[in-house]
């Protein structure tokens, strides 16, 4: 049960914060990628998706 609330309520944040970048661009998701940071924390997250397929 622990999982699931840990994945939920992050992931209600995380969906109102990209509801709101989305608002100010006016719908341009480019300005999920264009600074440093965010393009580093793509890379971390598309890293951790890929480690449990190379690993296990």
């Amino acid at each position: 049960m622990a999982p699931i609330i840990h994945g939920f309520v992050p992931g209600h944040v995380t969906e109102v914060n990209l509801r709101n970048a989305l608002a100010i661009s006016g719908g341009d998701i480019s300005i999920l990628f264009q600074s440093k940071i965010s393009i580093i924390l793509w890379l971390l997250a598309g890293a951790m998706a890929v480690m449990p397929l190379l690993v296990g």
